[in-house]
């Protein structure tokens, strides 16, 4: 899925979850930094950008 595909399975209630480790099934959410960020998921809760993913690193449940 791509990244507006992502923002619309959660726009419908669907769970977005890390699909690489370290955050293998972590619940994610859409935040980025900027409109052209690489990065724009991070896990739910996270401030660090340590705890950021792309697009293809993440999954709907």
């Amino acid at each position: 899925m791509n990244a507006k595909e992502l923002r619309e399975a959660q726009a419908a209630g669907r769970r977005i979850e890390g699909a690489v480790p370290p955050a293998l099934g972590r619940e994610m959410e859409y935040r980025p930094r900027r409109k052209t960020d690489a990065l724009p998921w991070i896990e739910k809760g996270q401030v660090h950008d340590w705890a950021r993913y792309r697009s293809r690193e993440v999954r709907a449940a």
